[in-house]
């Protein structure tokens, strides 16, 4: 989800590519972005809108699934658990439930929170184990020299996974090795700001990292 002008809800291999925009329209502030594996669809609420919606996978058949200035505030983060929806809400303090086809069968889980960011659901339907490519038994890191990044199966002929090399280095005719003496890796620290040249391969755990911001990333096997 992109709070961007404009906003908007996009999709992407983990690799990077095949790079659709599911959402562009009707859309404001999109916090929560949630998957519902077992329906193929899209959920997420939208704060400035105080709406929560849904689309397809591939951004059709959009619905409004709930509406509400009150128990829709400030809503950040949202889950799917069998037919609810879960959520979170930071003017309220609160975590709310509802029927995630119709909106109704509204619940409040828990309040009186303080700062509830975030909401998951740890449950082995939720969690389900998959396959690895890069991680095969005969070969570790899919045979990179730096990145193994699984790759989206457009088609039949799609490669399970992409080789990836540091900014400013390519990958070589084998699609394995990256070429090229490094990149330069830039970061801060108070206010003042840095710079160190790096050869390829991976950071080790910890290095050049202070105040990191998480991503999310999702992929389907």
């Amino acid at each position: 989800s992109d709070w961007g002008e404009p906003a908007k809800i996009e999709k992407a291999g983990m690799n990077g590519l095949d790079r659709q925009q599911l959402v562009t329209t009707d859309i404001e502030r999109p916090n929560g972005i949630a998957l519902d594996r077992v329906k193929n669809r899209v959920y997420w609420v939208d704060s400035k809108l105080h709406k929560l919606f849904s689309v397809d996978i591939n951004g059709q058949d959009r619905r409004i699934i709930f509406a509400s200035h009150e128990f829709l505030a400030h809503p950040l983060s949202l889950t799917i658990f069998e037919d609810t929806v879960y959520w979170t809400d930071w003017e309220n303090e609160a975590v709310y439930s509802a029927n995630k086809f119709t909106g109704s069968e509204l619940q409040t889980v828990v309040n009186n929170l303080y700062d509830a960011r975030d909401i998951i659901v740890y449950h082995e339907l939720v969690q389900q184990s998959g396959k690895n490519w890069c991680e095969d038994e005969n070969m570790t890191n899919g045979g990179c020299e730096y990145l193994c990044l699984p790759a989206p199966q457009i088609n039949s002929r799609s490669p399970k996974y992409t080789c990836m090399c540091p900014d400013g280095d390519a990958l070589q005719d084998n699609g394995l090795k990256c070429k090229g003496t490094g990149t330069a890796v830039a970061f801060t620290e108070t206010k003042e700001s840095s710079r160190t040249d790096k050869p390829p391969g991976p950071l080790s755990g910890g290095q050049n990292q202070s105040s990191p911001v998480s991503e999310e990333l999702a992929y389907s096997r």
